[in-house]
């Protein structure tokens, strides 16, 4: 699909353009990228590991403190994973078991600051640039211009904000970022604050220093790779501008825990709330529809709905809900 920001009406997403999530989740394919079987051993660091294995109460309890932790429920069948994954952690804990490993996470303060590790090591962010990118035509060419409207109309401020939830590495609100730059004569006036957030510190930092793979532009349009990365090719990697990295400010949060940024008018909260069980989401949800302005967006990924939830959330079209209030009809309701 050819990418343009500006110019015409968005078009609604049909249910045919719909595709499986490849988003931020504890996932069988990394038994396959990261490691062996269970109980093999593997090398870190230039030497062999111990060999050691999950067993049925052990994987218990990292079932229990990973849904504490982070909400993720981990199915019965993701051992393989998590033995691959919390490998690195006991090598660089200096531990042989994973028995030690959980005793370790009990005890403060060295098990309070583990713990962030241990949750970074069992969620996956895989994601790139322009990941869906109808959500972005749909943002600039369609919902920005609404809002824009209707803050006129009602004589507020010339500010919107937009909140990427579980952001990962930043791949996606330095899309909007970028789409918005790209528009900056259409929105002359305003002012856009955008916001991200994850549960993982790691690829917090990721997304703040801008630097990424071939693999996270490869989908971008060559106009805005151009435009807003500079290549290395020796590295094979493209550090983002400073234009676009100014514009999005990153902020480590649970999508279960309470917490405060203020309002937004645009929620992207793509492809996480599938891995999340009804009560899990229903807390995400809740956190959400607070955190919208009355009428505001949420934006979600293809294989989750609200339609479960028509008290919160109106269903615009797919992926696209708004804010339920009394007083909030606007221009995008009935637009399916």
């Amino acid at each position: 699909m050819r990418f343009a920001c500006s110019g015409g009406p968005a078009r609604p997403v049909s249910e045919s353009r719909r595709r499986p999530p490849q988003g931020r989740k504890a996932d069988d394919r990394d038994d396959r990228r990261i490691g062996g079987p269970v109980g093999s051993a593997r090398t870190f660091y230039g030497r062999e590991s111990a060999e050691w294995s999950v067993s049925d109460a052990e994987f218990d309890r990292i079932r229990k403190l990973l849904y504490e932790k982070a909400g993720i429920h981990l199915k019965e069948s993701k051992k393989t994973l998590v033995h691959n994954r919390l490998q690195k952690r006991l090598a660089a804990c200096g531990l042989t078991s994973l028995r030690a490993y959980l005793d370790l996470l009990n005890r403060d303060p060295e098990g309070r600051a583990e713990l962030a590790a241990f949750v970074d090591a069992l969620t996956t962010n895989e994601t790139f640039f322009f990941r869906h990118p109808e959500h972005f035509e749909f943002l600039v060419n369609d919902l920005i211009p609404r809002i824009m409207e209707r803050k006129l109309a009602s004589g507020s401020t010339r500010r919107i904000r937009i909140w990427s939830a579980a952001c990962s590495s930043g791949e996606e609100p330095y899309t909007a970022a970028m789409c918005l730059h790209q528009n900056a004569e259409r929105f002359r006036g305003w002012t856009f604050e955008i916001v991200g957030t994850d549960i993982n510190r790691s690829v917090l930092e990721k997304a703040k220093a801008g630097l990424y793979t071939s693999y996270a532009v490869s989908k971008m349009p060559d106009a805005f790779r151009r435009r807003y990365f500079t290549a290395d090719p020796a590295a094979g990697t493209f550090r983002l501008k400073d234009e676009i990295r100014e514009q999005v400010r990153f902020h480590a949060a649970n999508l279960l825990q309470p917490f405060s940024f203020g309002k937004f008018e645009v929620i992207f909260c793509r492809n996480v709330m599938i891995y999340f069980d009804a009560a899990s989401k229903e807390a995400a949800l809740s956190h959400l529809h607070g955190s919208l302005f009355p009428g505001g967006t949420l934006i979600v990924g293809y294989a989750e709905s609200m339609l479960n939830h028509p008290d919160r959330f109106r269903y615009i079209m797919p992926t696209v809900y708004q804010r339920e209030d009394a007083a909030s009809a606007d221009g995008i309701r009935g637009k399916t």
